[in-house]
């Protein structure tokens, strides 16, 4: 649509101003039919497709188990052999610090054209992309299970798996860069995973840093998304026996109550941070988004949850997340905590 946010805004307004001339039996008919199309959806939405349609549309051609079941799964999709042993640590730390289990996946995808059962024989590198992370984690007491599926996207299949194995939790590598489409924030792959796995979601760029991480900086917000992303921060610091630093964003000339609320923000986040060496830092600067992205440089890896904006402003995960990832040059980690089915409506307007 050209011209947005004018045209669906003006769109809206001569809309509401039609309504003002509905006689107001036909207007409740439209709020009662409203009401029960909505219901239908998220009924419809909640029960989800079989299991034999997923298989049908994503077919497992490669199992590899190690039969162990545990209460918390993590999915991790494998798609770049380059970043194989820094994805799976980070899936190996956040799956032990929840004793839970991981689950690796790794996509074949073909054309849209060409029928899947003449497929089945192609995935020899999907093949040794897994076996490569499965090798991996072997010295881990984490349980590692394996699947290559193929299919027409890669999101299909990453959204299929997580539905289908019930995963809590999806970690997906992003390589950075971007789009110049507005509606394609990280990709088309990570941002549909972001919008419509059932499960948290965690994304992570691979940056230029070394091996290992010795230092983490989590940028301090409230909410769920913030909370998970302080959760991330405690299980690879714990891993990683890392110093957490965390730091808050006030003006030059906030008042002496901003910076307070900011000091008590630190202080909450870090006592949430058990057996952590955490360090708080109260900055000052212009602009948030600046600020952080320049103090990204002295840490190995930021962990940052996803603003609590409605779905009617945020793109993915919100301007400030997407603003340090696309800016920053070192490994970032954007969390967004799973609130299910019965928030998506208050989502758009909250």
């Amino acid at each position: 649509m050209p011209f947005v946010p004018w045209v669906p805004i003006i769109a809206v307004i001569a809309n509401l101003g039609l309504l003002v001339n509905v006689e107001p039996t036909a207007l409740g008919l439209g709020i009662a039919a409203e009401v029960a199309g909505v219901g239908f959806w998220f009924a419809w939405k909640s029960t989800g497709p079989q299991e034999e349609q997923f298989e049908r549309e994503t077919p497992t051609v490669v199992s590899e188990n190690r039969k162990v079941t545990r209460d918390y799964q993590l999915a991790e999709p494998i798609a770049n052999p380059d970043h194989v042993e820094q994805m799976m640590q980070t899936a190996l730390d956040i799956a032990e610090d929840r004793d839970g289990e991981l689950l690796v996946l790794s996509a074949a995808t073909v054309p849209e054209q060409t029928p899947i059962s003449e497929e089945y024989r192609s995935v020899d590198d999907e093949r040794d992309v897994l076996r490569n992370a499965m090798e991996f984690a072997e010295d881990s007491d984490v349980p590692v299970h394996g699947i290559v599926r193929i299919g027409h996207r890669a999101s299909d299949a990453i959204l299929h798996t997580v539905e289908q194995h019930v995963s809590d939790a999806v970690l997906i590598g992003w390589r950075g860069g971007g789009s110049h489409r507005r509606e394609v924030v990280l990709g088309n792959t990570v941002d549909r995973v972001v919008e419509e796995a059932p499960c948290d979601v965690f994304v992570e760029k691979i940056g230029s840093h070394g091996e290992g991480v010795e230092s983490i900086m989590i940028p301090t917000a409230v909410g769920p998304h913030a909370e998970l992303a302080t959760e991330t921060a405690r299980a690879i610091a714990h891993s990683e026996s890392a110093t957490v630093e965390t730091v808050h964003v006030v003006s030059p000339d906030a008042s002496g109550d901003e910076r307070e609320s900011a000091r008590e923000l630190l202080s909450e986040t870090a006592n949430t941070l058990e057996d952590v060496s955490v360090e708080q830092s109260l900055y000052e600067g212009e602009g948030v988004a600046d600020t952080v992205v320049e103090r990204t440089d002295d840490h190995d890896l930021t962990i940052i949850g996803a603003t609590r904006e409605s779905e009617l402003q945020q793109l993915v995960f919100g301007a400030l997340p997407e603003t340090i990832a696309h800016r920053t040059e070192n490994t970032i980690i954007i969390t967004k905590r799973n609130l299910g089915l019965t928030s998506r409506l208050s989502r758009w307007f909250s």
